[in-house]
């Protein structure tokens, strides 16, 4: 059973589901019904127990054998962490064996019940923009963010990684508004009422989690054979991304070449409003991205191979519950490397940098949560506590180095490659555990190599340590992702340093086109900042431009160095890099350090004035943030928001 889900889908699981729903933008809510088919796994089951939150449910209804519905008789849980639960009683009033409405519930028997309801000002899963939060300010916006546990803030169901089911979906909304699911789209209808009724289908089974919904004013481009993008259209924006997205279809072709057939049909990059606080979400043909990865030079486009590698680890084999999520998370960044190694073949460290960057990342992490914390394991104890809470580089950077490690132990990289590929045909459209991967692993390389050399290579692998254990890899691990580039970047920063000069070969940092290294030198700056002064700061940005870079992973670094050094061009004024750098963009990730910066350091005043110029503009939960860092307070709702929030948006800032 999965820990975060109260619904008991070990018992009866839902094969199906169909929402036919009204999104109200005058109310902020989402209503209609929720209609589900149920396969009963075990005779005698008297319930159906789904999970909600942020919903008021108005009427629960079981379908009996006359195939009319029936109102029947519920009972709530209610959790701080997880949401609620509701019951729905299969039996009468004395909870009798004989099932109501002569509906037989044995093993095999399909069973359906609807639920109307309408989401709630509580929803934790749906984004409400107004106009101004929007790219072409004329209409009102929503998306969802439904991983781990928020699909059950949409919709009444069973909200757990451990069951996959098909759906579709019939979404009405006031024209001129366009809906978009993580589903095939059939033609919509035009209804006399100045409504639309958009309509979906999602024939590959999929866990809740990957629900997705977006409405506002959007439109489609295609790019190549499977590949498209969705975004406002305002200001040229779908030319423009096209432009920037043209290898898409590249790097589907080369993740599909490296793994398996890509089952999805299409594959769509949303392109979210500016105001976006997230990193992006891997829902099928309705990938979310944020709008920072078009920065005009394609640097961050690449990001995008890890949302596409998702297709085969996440979203066709999936972890069964959310201490399992590394299956999805750590496949998902090996395989994104691999395919970089390849679209990078010009730049041979491109992929070490990665992992590089990725180990720092993992042990601020490990750091933060404890070494001796579970979750700072490839297996948290949730007890009780939202999946969110665990949310971290744990299992995407741990997981990419156990399966590194266990690459290393095989006669050669490409058959390791081939268990990828093996693992993934036999576990297609199940949900797993470490278990599952063990004992497929040994029984592959038991196949491949025979008895005694499969003995040799098992016994190098403590998958107790690996998994279980919190903090450093066991003693094993003897991988190292250090690059000679990586080095020749740091030296550069310790040249300006210890020199107080420009170094000979400054103009290796504006040559190179891989922005990695220059994060490897910005790091090494911000690791060296006693040392530093607000002149050679100038030096350095007048040498290398790091104020005005199109990339804002170099802004999330040389602003906030900027503002601790005095470096005043970088951000004194509204003509600043910096002003600038928080007006475009609401990504929480980048504009949290510039504000956290300036009320550290003596300029309280400055960002008081940015924040209310862009409060109109920033998401409510970006709002809420920086309200505690620049008045070390928020609203009660706004703390509750950020509680329930925080580790979700944490893991999206960091990942696209």
């Amino acid at each position: 059973m999965d820990p975060s889900s109260f619904s008991n889908a070990d018992k009866i699981a839902t094969t199906n589901f169909q929402l036919d729903v009204t999104v109200d933008f005058d109310k902020s809510s989402i209503s209609g019904t929720n209609t589900l088919t149920f396969q009963v796994l075990f005779d005698g089951v008297t319930e159906i127990v789904l999970d909600y939150q942020g919903l008021d449910i108005s009427l629960c209804e079981v379908m009996g054998q006359d195939g009319k519905f029936n109102q029947v008789e519920t009972d709530t849980h209610f959790d701080n962490n997880l949401g609620s639960a509701i019951k729905l009683y299969l039996t009468d009033s004395n909870q009798q064996i004989k099932l109501i409405y002569n509906l037989e519930v044995i093993t095999g028997q399909s069973v359906v019940a609807r639920i109307t309801y309408a989401t709630n000002k509580d929803s934790q899963a749906i984004n409400w923009l107004t106009e101004e939060q929007t790219t072409t300010k004329k209409l009102k916006y929503l998306f969802t963010q439904c991983e781990p546990i928020h699909c059950r803030s949409v919709a009444p169901l069973q909200d757990t990684p451990s069951i996959k089911t098909t759906y579709s979906a019939n979404v009405r909304v006031k024209d001129p508004y366009v809906v978009k699911m993580s589903a095939e789209e059939t033609d919509p209808t035009k209804n006399t009422d100045g409504t639309t009724t958009y309509h979906f289908n999602q024939a590959i089974k999929i866990p809740s989690y990957l629900l997705a919904m977006a409405v506002g004013n959007i439109q489609y481009q295609k790019i190549g054979d499977r590949t498209g993008v969705i975004s406002e259209p305002g200001e040229n924006a779908l030319d423009k991304y096209v432009v920037e997205l043209k290898d898409l279809e590249t790097l589907l072709d080369e993740t599909e070449k490296w793994l398996t057939k890509y089952i999805w049909g299409k594959y769509t990059i949303l392109i979210l409003p500016a105001s976006f606080p997230f990193g992006g979400m891997e829902n099928p043909l309705l990938t979310f991205a944020s709008p920072t990865i078009i920065v005009g030079d394609g640097s961050q486009v690449y990001v995008a191979t890890h949302e596409i590698a998702h297709s085969w680890t996440g979203n066709d084999v999936t972890c069964r519950d959310w201490s399992n999520m590394w299956l999805n998370e750590g496949f998902t960044v090996f395989e994104e490397r691999k395919v970089s190694e390849i679209l990078h073949k010009d730049e041979p460290d491109f992929a070490l940098l990665e992992a590089q960057l990725g180990n720092v990342d993992l042990w601020v992490d490990i750091m933060n949560y404890g070494v001796d914390n579970s979750y700072s394991s490839l297996y948290p104890q949730l007890n009780g506590h939202s999946p969110d809470d665990s949310f971290s580089e744990l299992p995407y950077e741990k997981g990419f180095q156990f399966l590194t490690y266990l690459e290393s132990l095989m006669k050669t990289k490409d058959d390791f490659q081939d268990f990828i590929r093996a693992y993934i045909l036999n576990h297609q459209q199940q949900s797993i555990t470490y278990l599952e991967l063990k004992a497929f692993f040994e029984s592959y390389v038991t196949t491949k190599y025979g008895a005694a050399t499969a003995q040799g290579i098992f016994a190098k692998i403590d998958w107790d340590s690996w998994i279980n254990k919190a903090g450093k890899n066991p003693k094993e691990w003897n991988i190292d992702f250090t690059t000679d580039s990586q080095r020749k970047f740091e030296k550069l920063a310790d040249d300006y340093i210890d020199t107080g000069a420009r170094p000979a070969n400054y103009k290796d940092y504006v040559d190179t086109k891989d922005p990695q290294l220059k994060v490897i030198f910005l790091n090494r700056l911000t690791a060296r900042q006693n040392e530093l002064t607000s002149s050679l700061m100038s030096l350095i940005d007048s040498d290398l431009n790091c104020t005005w870079d199109k990339n804002p992973e170099i802004g999330q670094r040389w602003l906030p160095l900027a503002i601790t050094m005095k470096y005043e061009y970088a951000y004194n004024g509204d003509d600043s890099g910096a002003h600038y750098y928080i007006s475009w963009q609401g990504r929480m990730k980048y504009i949290n350090p510039i504000y956290q910066q300036l009320v550290r350091y003596g300029r309280r005043d400055l960002a008081y004035k940015w924040f209310k110029q862009y409060q109109n503009f920033y998401h409510p939960l970006a709002i809420a943030g920086l309200k505690k860092i620049i008045f070390a307070s928020a609203t009660e709702e706004e703390n509750l928001m950020l509680q329930r929030a925080e580790k979700a948006v944490n893991l999206g800032l960091i990942k696209l």
